[in-house]
């Protein structure tokens, strides 16, 4: 299955419909977000709101830090603490990751639920890190990032997992799964 991966969207239409692109662009099945979905401000939000709820590829999100309850019963698809995705052989975890002091944590989190993958945001710092065949993912930020970080999203495929700019949409980084 080819993933779209992304987080950290804080109402941001722009960053979401470039993320899209890519992620229709990559023929991916499913989307994962990582929290923190719309903006404090849930009107100024609406935007994406209908954006996300009419995707032509399903959505599956873990819920952020920022996302108040009465902001994601705006949205028509599940957001849940923590998101679990069998892919094959795979499982994939989804969270936010503010509840993760660091990666040391999240690789516990991720053998703790025998996960091969865990994905999260939170940092707005896209992220690739492997450590005895369990893969932490950070799509980074496609609303706002921080420190040198571009908008950002990521493409999981079987293989692989792409980190791709969303000003350009071109890859930055690439990384073998195996």
């Amino acid at each position: 299955m080819i993933i779209g991966m992304i987080s950290d969207t804080h109402g941001s239409i722009r960053g979401w419909e470039s993320a899209l692109r890519v992620f229709q662009r990559e023929r991916a099945e499913l989307i994962l977000h990582c929290g923190d979905i719309l903006d404090i401000d849930a009107r100024a939000s609406s935007p994406l709101v209908r954006a996300l709820n009419s995707s032509p590829i399903p959505v599956l999100a873990a819920r952020g830090n920022m996302d108040a309850a009465n902001h994601i019963t705006l949205l028509k698809f599940p957001v849940v603490p923590l998101a679990l995705v069998q892919d094959g052989a795979n499982r994939i975890v989804v969270v936010h990751g503010n509840l993760l002091a660091d990666a040391a944590s999240a690789f516990r989190q991720a053998a703790s639920l025998g996960a091969r993958v865990l994905v999260r945001g939170h940092t707005h710092i896209s992220d690739i890190q492997s450590k005895s065949g369990v893969y932490l993912l950070n799509p980074g930020s496609a609303g706002n990032s921080r420190g040198s970080s571009e908008s950002s999203a990521m493409i999981l495929s079987p293989k692989t997992v792409r980190l791709i700019t969303l000003h350009s949409g071109d890859t930055i980084r690439e990384a073998s799964v195996d």
